[in-house]
């Protein structure tokens, strides 16, 4: 049996950038929760948050599975 745990964002609040990567990258979260934070960081123009997990995507797209 397995155990499901969702952990749910504000998308209108949005944390800190650091706080959202290290979620995501502890969640092992899959790549589209990574790109419609990354949007909804674009749309409350939060550019210097964007661009950091914008590149922590590019990064992990890089690696190998």
């Amino acid at each position: 049996m397995s155990c499901l745990q969702v952990i749910e964002l504000d998308l209108e609040q949005l944390p800190d950038g650091d706080e959202v990567l290290t979620i995501l990258r502890q969640e092992q979260a899959p790549l589209q929760n990574w790109v419609t934070l990354a949007v909804r960081y674009i749309i409350t123009l939060c550019l210097v948050l964007y661009d950091t997990i914008r590149d922590a995507i590019l990064t992990c797209a890089r690696k190998p599975t």
